[in-house]
């Protein structure tokens, strides 16, 4: 299954936001090319609402995996079905849209979601993608609010 559409020739020496029609900029930590193509027999893709603080844990793994640092009070990552609004109880401040593919066996169903339990560092992860709100920019995220 091929998830999304490819943005063309990319300028590696930035990072490049392409607006998407609900006014968020798209933004991939390994390339758009990293973030498109087939997913492996039992991946799914799910999404996860975060804050700006989060956005640069996963943009320094290049988006591989799920890191560590995540879930780490809890052990457990809330995610929800892809595509889908933002769910009831989400932080005002996690208006970041986060999607990746995980395998759909290692899901654990939890409230309105899913929960992915940690530690996942050793499950890779497929077309990862950061959802901006238009308001945000990436490099200021990524320079000033990350953990």
């Amino acid at each position: 299954m091929v998830v999304c559409r490819t943005l063309g020739i990319i300028n590696w020496s930035r990072v490049v936001g392409e607006m998407t029609a609900d006014r968020f900029r798209r933004y991939t930590p390994r390339g758009a090319g990293a973030a498109c193509g087939s997913l492996p027999k039992g991946y799914v893709l799910v999404s996860r609402w975060i804050g700006a603080a989060e956005v640069k844990l996963w943009w320094e793994n290049g988006g591989t995996h799920v890191p560590p640092a995540v879930g780490r009070t809890s052990g457990r990552v809330s995610v929800f079905r892809f595509g889908g609004s933002m769910p009831a109880g989400v932080a005002s401040d996690q208006n970041i849209r986060l999607d990746f593919a995980f395998p759909e066996s290692h899901l654990v169903r939890g409230g309105s979601g899913f929960l992915i339990m940690q530690p996942a560092a050793n499950i890779p992860i497929y077309n990862v993608s950061i959802q901006l709100p238009s308001e945000l920019e990436i490099e200021a995220v990524l320079r000033n609010r990350g953990v």
